[in-house]
């Protein structure tokens, strides 16, 4: 199951298996992950994904939160013992990101697919000029609204960034 992980990520195209790293999560000592948080650590992770998210080897933050990344704000991307939930961290405020790590990454690849679906009908300035078109959002928002049912209400990392790509205001 794990390597289907993998081979989504690679198999999407949006990235190349030497932008890829692997943690053996052992830095985290005791460090309470679940078994397919740790195996996806293992098989590898892309070091830099769309919405400007730079990931790494997770680095043990406290007894609850383990950093794996930062986004385009500069906020800690973190995964929480024991449930595994990602959460963004600004300023000690955590933002809900994903219920997984599993999740997080069927996010990333779907919003990469946005970003490629939007290159084609806009062309090639669509991401940088933030002109995403709105059907391309609204599929990607309706996904994500799926899959994370109960904690999409109010504001998440998700929810501020379809914000703003709706704003079409350029970044």
């Amino acid at each position: 199951m794990i390597s289907d992980y993998l081979a989504k990520l690679l198999e999407s195209g949006h990235w190349d298996a030497e932008d890829f790293f692997c943690s053996d999560c052992e830095a985290l000592g005791n460090f309470s992950l679940p078994t397919i948080a740790k195996n996806i650590f293992r098989s590898g992770l892309p070091s830099w994904v769309a919405p400007n998210i730079f990931l790494h080897a997770p680095i043990l933050s406290s007894e609850s939160f383990a950093v794996f990344g930062e986004d385009r704000n500069e906020r800690e991307i973190m995964i929480v013992a024991p449930s595994g939930t990602i959460v963004a961290n600004e300023n000690g405020k955590m933002i809900y990101v994903a219920s997984g790590l599993d999740i997080f990454i069927k996010h990333l690849i779907l919003y990469a697919d946005m970003v490629d679906s939007a290159l084609k009908i806009t062309g090639n300035r669509a991401v940088v000029d933030n002109k995403i078109p709105d059907e391309c959002i609204s599929a990607f928002e309706s996904i994500v609204r799926s899959d994370e049912i109960d904690v999409v209400e109010g504001d998440t990392f998700w929810t501020e960034e379809i914000r703003r790509l709706r704003s079409h205001k350029k970044d």
